[in-house]
């Protein structure tokens, strides 16, 4: 069993080590054929991209030169009720490109429901536009040498760890003050900021570098 130093914050840790990411989508209908705007859809990616920009400064205090974007267009055969969502990364939409970007919706259509129709018309039903901000990667945490297993007692009392009620006196230790491989042999209570980890008797417990208690049951061969 593995226990990390942050066990009960886990939720919270991972939320700093996220990436930042907003989806905006806007509806688009239009049919992609000779009468399509496509000026009129990018013109709307461009909107989405400045609208993103805008709450990533206001909501969050990024920089605008942080983040990157891509782009998706919800498309569908005419005549369809359901949609599929075709990645462009960050492909202009103009007459150079639309050709590309129907044969990624048939790919994609064929990919999802095993046929595409080519020859069919197609039409747009929303865009979307990504903002993404990778977050920094985290640095492993590396915790100091143990080996001082006795100055982290804090104190011992009676607990109860079986059905009959019957108590065990066991110590109970500061886990800020263990460090890397420090062993501990239940039973015994180890106290962190954020968690309390109880180690029932006949099992062992040791600290790695990387501040994750491993427990094992000494029963188990």
């Amino acid at each position: 069993m593995l226990i990390p130093k942050l066990a009960s914050g886990l939720c919270a840790f991972g939320q700093i080590l996220s990436d930042i990411k907003y989806n905006l989508m806007a509806a688009c209908p239009m049919r992609l054929d000779g009468h399509a705007s496509l000026d009129r859809i990018e013109r709307r990616f461009q909107e989405l991209r400045d609208q993103a920009l805008t709450l990533l400064e206001k909501e969050e205090g990024i920089h605008r030169d942080r983040v990157s974007f891509s782009r998706g267009i919800d498309m569908r055969y005419v005549g369809q009720i359901h949609e599929c969502s075709v990645s462009i990364g960050s492909l202009p939409v103009n007459a150079d490109t639309i050709g590309e970007i129907r044969r990624a919706f048939d790919a994609m259509h064929e990919q999802l429901f095993t046929y595409s129709e080519p020859e069919s018309e197609v039409e747009i039903v929303n865009i979307e536009s990504i903002a993404l901000l990778r977050s920094d990667h985290a640095v492993r945490q590396k915790i100091p040498p143990g080996g001082r297993v006795a100055d982290a007692l804090l104190t011992r009392r009676p607990m109860i760890f079986s059905a009959d009620g019957s108590a065990i006196d066991a110590p109970v230790y500061d886990g800020a003050k263990l460090g890397e491989n420090d062993e501990l042999a239940g039973p015994a209570v180890i106290e962190e900021v954020t968690t309390t980890i109880v180690v029932d008797p006949d099992w062992h417990i040791r600290l790695d570098a990387s501040g994750t208690y491993i427990l094992r049951d000494q029963r188990t061969p």
